[in-house]
């Protein structure tokens, strides 16, 4: 029989993991199960950074109709 109190829980969605195999560690240290551990990266990931924004002044045209 196994011994319910030590089963741990998947941080992202509550489930039972009962061995090894299901259990990964995000990169916050946190467990998760082997069927979510790629969601649950992706909610903690950091939102990718905004771009620089260039001034009009600083942005080279190019001719695209091929007149020069």
């Amino acid at each position: 029989m196994v011994n319910s109190n030590n089963m741990k829980l998947c941080n992202n969605c509550n489930t039972q993991l009962s061995c090894g195999c299901q259990r990964r560690t995000a990169s916050d240290g946190k467990l998760c199960c082997d069927q979510c551990i790629t969601s649950y990266e992706a909610s903690i990931a950091p939102p990718p950074p905004k771009p620089i924004p260039v001034p009009e002044s600083k942005v080279k045209k190019i001719d695209t109709d091929g007149k020069s």
